[in-house]
């Protein structure tokens, strides 16, 4: 039991935490900001507290609305203090030359972000915890039941791990400080004013007499397990996809930084398709016909996009060192499959395909049974929305496939690849505005315009004309006279996507042999030193 105890505190506090939060507590910065935000909270609530005193607002709307009050000052404390500490972790070791010296020691790179990540929680640990007396100030005017506090520091602490994340992610990718911090500010800037406009119109709206936190709290009461699903979801995804792109930095060069990756991905994609269908069930259920089938159509975009971008996988850089090709070479027999997850863009090209098709064709049937259980002939239009679905994915995947193989930078094809996949549904659109003077309608289409490329119109036109009508009158429209509007589509992303997956993997193939057959040829015999 003492042996695990320690070894889960050198989890939480390991030698870098400890270090860097003994040279932080030691400064004299540290306690200025430390006083100067407590003080500034305490201020702050001790006034608007008296302003709706002397207005006659009732005890227990004072109480809420200092809570909210209260709640938001110490997010945007967390917002304005944590990127600054967290987004210079990495980078001024890199600064002082002591990152390589790490990297020479026993410590693997997760272990140093990991590290710097608990560093800067320390921080905030010790920020919250100090400003727990604030809580009497709103309990003292009553209308919380007692849960608020635990509820608004669970999020607080969810907050600031985020946000830490990131800090520590900019730190890792940036050359120098300034960067570092300016990216750590630019997604506080970019999250952190959304939600900040929406806490301060609910607290302006419960200062004004309106229960807008009550009603809040009672929804969250009502939906307490869907909501704290949601809640761990949006806060574990971006944590572990910010952590592994952080470690990824920190790994030498030759080393295997695909798999970790790859396994997000293959729990990415169907843990966000089921609570996505999850919340829609829970709050939709058997109710309006519209919301249901808009629903699901969306449910079917959010699955195809997600391929899309997980399509950059078919991009991914040739085995590099003889250390990836003996790990390779060593998944064979009953390991074979794991082979998926190896580094390689004709791998990346197969999981990408293998995880979206299985996800497009166990979750679309379970998906259709929920929400399109009224549907006329539900699994013909299961089959036809899922391949006019998939289509863009082959495209996306070829398409990257077939840039990798390029004497290009992998950054340079991955962008090339993006813009392409997303030039051709908007240049689509484009060209049909130019073309009719509007957006593709029910009417017959003509050959000369090429809107029916316009992916996320193709998909809603087969979504309801074919899969689920019901909500109206809708005809599928037509190409000329006959063919429907989802056949040249999917014959020009098929097309085109397996075009280039020929032509990519056989490249890709042959890249990947002549690197292998260069790190297995001995190294020349040193020169001998003359006599």
């Amino acid at each position: 039991m003492s042996r695990l105890a320690a070894r889960l505190a050198d989890f939480a506090a390991g030698p870098i935490p400890v270090r860097e939060l003994r040279a932080t507590f030691r400064g004299w910065r540290f306690v200025l900001l430390f006083t100067g935000a407590q003080a500034l909270s305490l201020f702050v609530l001790w006034m608007t507290a008296l302003a709706m005193e002397q207005d006659g607002m009732p005890g227990s709307a004072i109480g809420q609305a200092t809570f909210g009050i209260l709640v938001t000052v110490q997010a945007g404390l967390i917002a304005l203090l944590v990127p600054g500490f967290a987004g210079t972790s990495i980078v001024r070791e890199r600064d002082k030359s002591t990152l390589e010296l790490l990297s020479t020691t026993t410590i693997r790179p997760w272990e140093i972000v990991w590290g710097q990540l608990m560093a800067a929680m320390g921080y905030v640990a010790v920020y919250l915890f100090a400003g727990l007396p604030l809580m009497a100030l709103p309990f003292w005017y009553g209308g919380l039941s007692g849960w608020e506090p635990v509820a608004a520091y669970g999020g607080l602490f969810l907050f600031a791990l985020v946000v830490a994340m990131w800090g520590v992610y900019a730190s890792a990718v940036s050359q120098t400080v300034a960067r570092a911090v300016g990216m750590s500010y630019v997604f506080i800037f970019v999250v952190g004013f959304p939600v900040g406009g929406v806490l301060t119109e609910v607290i302006d709206r419960a200062m004004r007499g309106r229960n807008d936190i009550s009603e809040i709290l009672r929804a969250v009461t009502q939906h307490a397990g869907i909501f704290a699903c949601d809640a761990a979801y949006a806060f574990a995804a971006p944590f572990a996809f910010l952590f592994i792109l952080a470690v990824n930095r920190l790994k030498p060069w030759g080393s295997n930084r695909s798999t970790a990756l790859r396994i997000y991905g293959l729990f990415f994609i169907p843990a966000a398709t089921g609570v996505l269908l999850w919340n829609f069930n829970h709050f939709l259920g058997p109710r309006d016909l519209s919301e249901r089938y808009m629903s699901l159509y969306s449910w079917w975009i959010f699955v195809s996009f997600t391929g899309m971008l997980f399509s950059f996988f078919a991009a991914d850089l040739p085995l590099e060192g003889i250390r990836l090709f003996k790990l390779l070479d060593r998944l064979r027999g009953p390991l074979l499959p794991l082979r998926l997850f190896a580094p390689g863009a004709r791998r990346g090209w197969v999981f990408t395909l293998g995880v979206t098709a299985a996800v497009l064709a166990a979750g679309g049937a379970l998906a259709t049974a929920t929400l399109g259980f009224d549907a006329r002939n539900p699994d013909s239009a299961l089959w036809l929305v899922a391949l006019v679905a998939f289509a863009p994915v082959v495209f996306g995947c070829g398409l990257c496939l077939w840039l990798s193989t390029l004497p290009l930078p992998a950054a340079l094809a991955r962008g090339f690849a993006g813009f392409l996949m997303i030039a051709v549904p908007v240049g689509s659109a484009v060209w049909q505005f130019a073309a009719t003077g509007g957006y593709p309608d029910d009417e017959a289409l003509s050959w000369g315009t090429p809107g029916y490329l316009c992916y996320p119109w193709v998909l809603y036109k087969v979504f309801y004309a074919t899969a689920w009508p019901g909500s109206g009158v809708h005809v599928m429209p037509k190409v000329g006279l006959a063919t429907p509007v989802w056949v040249p589509f999917v014959a020009f992303h098929y097309g085109l996507g397996v075009v280039m997956s020929a032509v990519g993997w056989i490249a890709d193939a042959l890249r990947e042999s002549a690197r292998r057959a260069a790190v297995a040829r001995p190294a020349p015999p040193a020169p001998e030193p003359a006599a």
